[in-house]
């Protein structure tokens, strides 16, 4: 069966054989797009990833489905930070879901929400011959309810290593309100269909899909979000019509903590550093950068010191991460 697929592929058109699940490529060039695809992406694709892409093909609204080197590309960042735990909002057929499963140990789980489960279960067959179906926890129904329950629940703050969102659109906004409190310090949030096809910076007079021109607002509305918050660091790359990807860093201004003015300043005393430690925020950061503070002495540090969250640095648990000069 396998040898007829690679026939098969090897017949197509060489400028077409991509659009088989949608182009969706920020490339100008169908032939570089190609390229890619052939020299780094279809050699290294896993049989059972190759098998739910060409199955994916089939499917009438095939252009929702995750492409191969995206498929790839999450392969490899999972392995990379290695992780674990990860939740995944948007399945379709599970092309994504496939790569995910495949990336993570074992013991892994993935925590999948989708509104329509008969896509779902055209892609499990593949997911459970190659074995990982085990690891995934598959939930029909929309994910806010779910988020905001765990939210709720208490104990699933900061446990989520890698989070995907490609699901309903309108609601990017409302699921990263959520996600922050659920992903881990040090995790990943990754966006999908940020750019969708260049749209937003396309002419209002340009023509463009019904669909492209209503969420041009709200999909600007999301990466303007995303940047200016201080505390996550923000790369978008281009992957498909670009996804955004979010590292989560715990990192605060002095002046955005919820505390008196009067404790920061020019002249931080240790009496400042101590009236700082007691801001609430501050158990949730594992470092914190003092520069230029001649009023302070390390009696003062280790006010902070003590409220600061454990990180674990090779194997060992450790909470003085703070540097003064």
């Amino acid at each position: 069966m396998a040898t007829n697929n690679q026939t098969t592929e090897q017949q197509q058109p060489q400028a077409l054989r991509h659009q088989e699940v949608g182009h969706k490529s920020l490339l100008q060039s169908d032939a570089l797009y190609q390229y890619i695809l052939e020299t780094s992406v279809y050699p290294r694709e896993p049989q059972p990833m190759k098998e739910l892409r060409e199955i994916t093909a089939n499917h009438p609204w095939n252009l929702m489905t995750t492409s191969a080197d995206e498929g790839q590309f999450l392969n490899m960042l999972l392995k990379l930070i290695n992780a674990k735990n990860t939740m995944e909002i948007g399945v379709f057929t599970g092309y994504s879901l496939l790569a995910t499963a495949l990336a993570l140990p074992e013991d892994g789980k993935i925590l999948a929400m989708d509104i329509n489960r008969e896509n779902y279960e055209i892609g499990l067959p593949v997911i459970e011959k190659a074995g990982v179906a085990h690891k995934i926890d598959f939930r029909e129904g929309p994910a806010l309810p779910v988020l905001d329950q765990m939210l709720e629940d208490g104990k699933y703050h900061g446990t989520y290593d890698f989070i995907f969102v490609d699901a309903d659109k309108d609601n990017y906004i409302n699921y990263h309100k959520r996600l922050l409190d659920l992903v881990k310090i040090g995790g990943l949030i990754g966006y999908d269909n940020t750019l969708w096809n260049g749209s937003v910076v396309a002419p209002a007079d340009a023509p463009m899909r019904k669909a492209s021109r209503v969420c041009r607002k709200w999909r600007e509305g999301v990466r303007q979000s995303l940047a200016r918050r201080e505390r996550l660091s923000f790369a978008g790359f281009k992957m498909d019509d670009e996804s955004t990807a979010r590292f989560v860093r715990y990192t605060y201004n002095l002046k955005d903590l919820d505390i008196s003015r009067s404790c920061w300043g020019c002249q931080i005393t240790d009496d400042g550093l101590y009236k700082i430690s007691l801001a609430k925020c501050v158990s949730n950061l594992t470092s914190i950068s003092l520069w230029g503070m001649t009023g302070i002495t390390d009696k003062g540090v280790l006010n902070l010191v003590r409220v600061l969250k454990f990180m674990e640095f090779n194997g060992v648990q450790t909470r003085y991460c703070i540097f003064y000069v």
